[in-house]
């Protein structure tokens, strides 16, 4: 259950996020009337990439693209500062 107002998110098979964004936005994302169709459709087109069908989505542009660019750039500074340095 979320508060009135604040985004949710779906899992997509593996665990990947499939949607971030208001609730009574995310059956019209996937497309579908009912949360049971949605999950249907992840157990039947498990091959599908949902991860990637949400990253590419103007929702994940207006709900999440800067809040990942954010988490990147925490555990970069984080990673540099731990003095582990990728090559």
């Amino acid at each position: 259950m979320t508060a009135e107002g604040l985004e949710e998110s779906r899992p997509a098979p593996g665990g990947s996020v499939a949607y971030f964004g208001p609730p009574e936005e995310a059956l019209n994302f996937f497309g579908y009337d009912t949360w049971a169709d949605v999950f249907s459709a992840f157990e039947n087109y498990r091959d599908y990439d949902w991860a990637g069908r949400w990253k590419g989505s103007q929702h994940y542009q207006m709900y999440a693209a800067d809040l990942d660019t954010a988490v990147l750039r925490v555990r970069e500074f984080y990673h540099f500062e731990s003095g582990v340095h990728a090559v």
